[in-house]
């Protein structure tokens, strides 16, 4: 507690970014990862969900809030080349910024960052009434009749959240909760917005950046289209890895995603984070609900008793992890090809978690997740880190 406080005095202190960070000079890749460490050791410290305690947690958040919004402001000087300065301030965006405001938030869009065929992905703020801020990912669906699934998916991260807090109970639980919050978006809030001239207006579902990692990341597609034959196997242990600590939260919490596919698998190449996106067609294992839809444009990744009458099991999405793994190695999902670099022990688990019959496929992604620990620690050692490096995109 006296660290957590001297280090909420210090952050107070700060009038500027390089106060807290430290200035430094350099390419701004180098300023970026200086600022990046420094922001990460307050971030250990600062957490509120490392304190059980009502009072910490309120001097955590305070010192959360303010150094969030000391980053918020290094990462737009770094990106406009003024960090290390600090009299100079960051220059604002010139275009007019689109703002709404709940009861909970008031809100600030940035700009456009996806599109996808549902909903457009904007960057922004969201400030709470007692005037925290944070940073924020907006999924605006590009008409009201998408509403039901934006309101499926808040339930789904929802229910995600619950077990979330249950685990700090656990022993060790705040290691585990640490551990899991990143494998899946956290829903900061769900609500309607109306609109001046519609009969309906649409639900946005806003989500919490996470502080410090906020850029580098990518989608399985994305990391295809640089790595044409596939990756390195050893790559992709890691990020089998993080889709598998999603999908055991998931199914812990009694969800199934439904649509584990190469585009909602994003991947933070350098701290080798994963989150799995887009809970849109996710289920209640108790509840017997159908998929809602599913993309023509990845049908090959579905299981066929999804295809066919529309109901998950959590071995669907086993099912469809597998084959975005072989994806990622240079695979054919189509075509149903394996590459050859593949290790026999990895060939054998994958062709056992793509059995059509479901009665044949791994049942617990908690097991898969061990046995896979199991054969790549038999395969390449203990744990340890490898490089994804990502090369310059080709025009």
């Amino acid at each position: 507690m006296k660290e957590l406080k001297e280090t909420l005095s210090l952050l107070q202190r700060a009038t500027c970014p390089e106060d807290a960070f430290g200035a430094f000079t350099g390419s701004q890749n180098y300023v970026y990862m200086q600022a990046q460490k420094r922001f990460r050791a307050f971030a250990k410290i600062t957490h509120p969900d490392l304190y059980q305690l009502a009072k910490d947690k309120e001097v955590a958040s305070q010192a959360f809030a303010i150094l969030g919004a000391l980053w918020t402001t290094a990462e737009k000087k770094i990106s406009q080349g003024l960090y290390g300065n600090r009299t100079v301030k960051p220059r604002e965006s010139q275009k007019e910024l689109v703002s709404f405001k709940t009861k909970k938030h008031t809100y600030v869009v940035a700009e456009r960052i996806r599109e996808g065929g549902m909903c457009g992905i904007f960057d922004g703020s969201a400030q709470a009434a007692k005037g925290q801020t944070s940073r924020v990912i907006l999924k605006v669906p590009h008409i009201a009749k998408d509403n039901d699934l934006m309101a499926r998916e808040a339930k789904a991260l929802g229910e995600i959240d619950k077990k979330l807090k249950a685990l700090l109970s656990l022993p060790k639980g705040d290691e585990l909760a640490r551990k899991f919050a990143t494998r899946v978006p956290r829903l900061l809030e769900s609500v309607k917005i109306e609109e001046t001239g519609k009969k309906e207006g649409r639900i946005v579902n806003a989500f919490l950046k996470i502080p410090g990692v906020e850029k580098g990341w990518f989608t399985l597609e994305e990391i295809r289209k640089r790595y044409p034959e596939g990756i390195d196997p050893r790559v992709m242990c890691f990020i089998w890895n993080r889709v598998l600590e999603g999908l055991t939260l998931a199914h812990l919490s009694g969800v199934i995603h439904g649509a584990v596919t190469p585009n909602h698998v994003l991947i933070q190449a350098n701290e080798h984070l994963g989150c799995l996106i887009d809970w849109t067609a996710s289920c209640r294992t108790s509840e017997g609900d159908k998929v809602p839809y599913v993309d023509e444009k990845y049908k090959a990744y579905f299981p066929p008793e999804i295809l066919s009458a529309g109901i998950p099991s959590p071995s669907s999405d086993i099912y469809m992890s597998a084959w975005c793994m072989v994806y990622v190695l240079g695979g054919n999902p189509e075509e149903k090809t394996i590459p050859d670099k593949v290790p026999p022990e990895i060939r054998e688990l994958f062709n056992r978690c793509l059995q059509p019959k479901r009665a044949l496929r791994p049942h617990s992604v908690d097991d898969l997740y061990a046995e896979f620990r199991r054969i790549t620690k038999g395969l390449y050692g203990p744990r340890k880190f490898v490089e994804l490096e990502m090369p310059a995109a080709q025009a």
